[in-house]
């Protein structure tokens, strides 16, 4: 079971993905979200191998995150991911 903080932000974060996928969708670019851990894994997390990521402090941190490598469930093999 989720935490109602958890949920919160993935409802967040799943807005966000829809607005960039419209977004580039009106400048000509059809992008389609993988959903199933098989499409993610021979895609990655849209089509075009692109993973859209919602930080809603940046305009307070600053910080720009580029995922290049993740950890498994266990957290212990990394494995590359995002772009690299």
């Amino acid at each position: 079971m989720n935490t109602p903080y958890y949920d919160a932000m993935l409802k967040a974060g799943v807005a966000y993905e829809r607005f960039v996928v419209a977004e580039i969708a009106a400048r000509g670019t059809r992008i389609e979200r993988m959903t199933s851990r098989a499409a993610q894994l021979e895609h990655g997390d849209t089509s075009i191998g692109l993973e859209i990521k919602f930080d809603r402090r940046y305009h307070e941190t600053g910080n720009l995150a580029i995922e290049t490598e993740a950890c498994n469930a266990e957290g212990r093999s990394l494995h590359p991911e995002g772009i690299y």
